[in-house]
């Protein structure tokens, strides 16, 4: 593993060409001071990138009405759904459907168990997202944001999944009281391991054959 970022990186979004990372810088005020900055890998680079190149990959074309509401931007979790339409869900777990111009098509209350979800993930059509505190992770119908499925919860709660990362059928749950990586089979929803760290893992995220990880101690490519 190779280290990019120490224990200072809040989030990882995705972007185009890589990842954009935020990173806090200092607190002030009670606040926590960030800076962007961009891993290229078609170009090999990693740049310093404006805070409107973060909102746009986030919110799409809806960056703007986030601009000026940062305890809204870095705190709300988003997925893009079908036909350009953006999800947004808060820390109280309440999801708002947008349409691409700035229509509120759908309100849903995704918590579980009293949780509000800590990482979504798009499928076919459908979306999964993680709860750690309630040990489950659900799947969710991406046009009417109903529950399809829950894997853990209840009685045989997951071990704290955190970080979801879905492709070609493949899901990739964060557990980093386990320090594993884990691939849940779609027929026996059965756990398997995909990679273990010496230490807690929280995102998991591959942009073509770069993958990235969130430690405790920073940001790696493995």
């Amino acid at each position: 593993m190779k280290q990019i970022f120490g224990s200072d990186v809040l989030q990882i979004q995705p972007c185009q060409n890589g990842f954009i990372f935020v990173i806090k810088q200092e607190e002030r005020d009670d606040k926590a001071v960030v800076t962007y900055k961009m891993m290229d890998f078609e170009r090999m680079t990693i740049a310093p990138v404006t805070r409107n190149v973060y909102l746009l990959e986030k919110f799409g074309n809806l960056f703007e009405r986030f601009d000026d509401k940062p305890d809204d931007f870095l705190n709300l979790r988003t997925l893009m759904l079908p036909d350009r339409k953006l999800l947004t869900v808060d820390q109280k777990g309440a999801a708002t459907v947008t349409a691409s111009d700035g229509g509120r098509l759908l309100r849903a209350d995704l918590t579980y168990n009293g949780c509000a979800p800590d990482c979504l993930v798009a499928g076919p059509t459908c979306f999964f997202a993680s709860y750690p505190e309630a040990g489950a992770v659900i799947r969710y119908h991406a046009g009417t944001l109903r529950r399809e499925m829950r894997v853990g919860g209840g009685g045989a709660p997951m071990p704290r999944p955190e970080g979801l990362y879905y492709q070609n059928g493949q899901l990739l749950i964060c557990m980093p009281t386990l320090h594993k990586v884990m691939e849940l089979n779609a027929k026996t929803l059965e756990l398997q391991d995909y990679e273990t760290f010496e230490e807690p893992v929280h995102r998991y995220l591959k942009y073509n054959a770069n993958e990235i990880v969130l430690l405790d101690s920073g940001a790696y490519k493995l």
